[in-house]
Formats: C-alpha cells, structure tokens, sequence
C-alpha cells in the first residue's frame, strides 16, 4: 500500500514538473502599455527567424511590424534587429537582420535609431549579440519582441545572460491555426527541457 502512495506522489511530481514549462509558454502576456516620457532610455530586442534569399518570412515581419509600432507609439527610441546568415550564403544573401532592418527604414524608421548583428543563428545567441550592443549603447530598460510562445524561453536565456526585459509580444502572430499554435507549444516545450539540461546551442 505504501509503496503503491509513493509511486503515485512521484508520479504526479514528475507530471507536475513535465508540465511546468507548458505552463510558462501558454502564458498570456499583457499588452504594452508604457509611459513614452521614458522613450529615450527603452530598446525593442526583435528576436530573429528564418529567411529566404532576400525574402523576410512573415514570422519575421510580424515581429519586425511589432517593433516599429512599439517605437511609432514613442514606448522605444530604439530598435535592435537580431539574426545572422542562418542557413544562408553570406557572400551572396543578406542576413535576417539586414532584411529587417531595410523592411524598417521602408516604413519610414530611420537608420540611425536601429543596430543590428549578423552574428547569431538561435535565440540564445540573438540575446547574446543584443547583450552586446545594449550594453556599450547603456540602455537601462529593454522590450523583448517575438511571438507569445517564444518569449518564456528567450526570457529565461536573457535572465542568464544578465539582461532584465519585458515581454512584448507579437500581437499579430502568423501562428492562427490551433495546429500551428500547438506545434509551436511543444518546439518551446522540447527546447525549454533541452536549454534547462545545458543544451546552448541551436535554440
């Protein structure tokens, strides 16, 4: 009987602790809403995702568009596109942050309030890279932009790497379908698991 109470505790813990992360992904975040006064002490960190040529994926637009809104709103000054030559041939393709960034300056932001890198290739690397402009520019308060179910992970990875954000979810996700929305989940779910076991790279 003791045993059979054990196996049942240790059963719903590890089902508690499985389900834990999902939890943290289906998080509801609240819309945006800061004061603009602050404006000039704020960047949006734009995570990045895959491209195609010279093609930006809506994924990434939906994300791109987010940030121009946050900085139209006057709640950023500032805007870091992040995203290398994923996947792509750098002598020959632009990288996801280059592509962003000419998508940016098309709907009228000027150049000289965006940084990008061309160095990462995954989320952990993204924050790594942004960590690096916000800290020679001396931002104190940083907006982190990506679809809802992303931002659970990213921010736990910025917490690692020392940089305090806010989630700023992408209002219009491309991600509508049911379908679509539970194979996000469970890509973080899996990923979240792998970054908490040490996993680094290609997340």
């Amino acid at each position: 009987m003791k045993s059979k109470i054990a196996l049942g505790i240790f059963v719903t813990v590890l089902c508690a602790w499985l389900v834990a992360p999902i939890m943290r992904i289906i998080h509801t975040y609240p819309p945006v809403n800061l004061p603009t006064e602050r404006g000039a002490q704020r960047v949006a960190v734009v995570l990045g995702a895959k491209t195609r040529a010279d093609t930006m994926s809506n994924v990434l637009r939906a994300r791109v568009d987010e940030a121009i809104a946050l900085y139209q709103s006057g709640q950023v000054q500032h805007l870091i596109f992040t995203g290398g030559f994923r996947d792509k041939d750098p002598e020959h393709e632009p990288s996801e942050s280059n592509l962003a960034r000419a998508y940016a300056m098309g709907r009228g932001i000027s150049s000289s309030t965006i940084f990008i890198e061309e160095f990462s290739t995954d989320t952990y690397s993204n924050l790594e890279q942004a960590k690096r402009i916000i800290d020679q520019q001396g931002f104190t308060e940083v907006l982190l932009v990506s679809d809802r179910w992303h931002l659970a992970r990213a921010q736990m990875m910025a917490r690692d790497l020392g940089v305090t954000v806010q989630p700023a979810p992408v209002r219009h996700s491309v991600f509508q379908s049911n379908l679509a929305k539970l194979g996000f989940v469970l890509r973080e779910w899996v990923k979240t698991w792998a970054y908490c076991l040490g996993w680094r790279r290609n997340l």
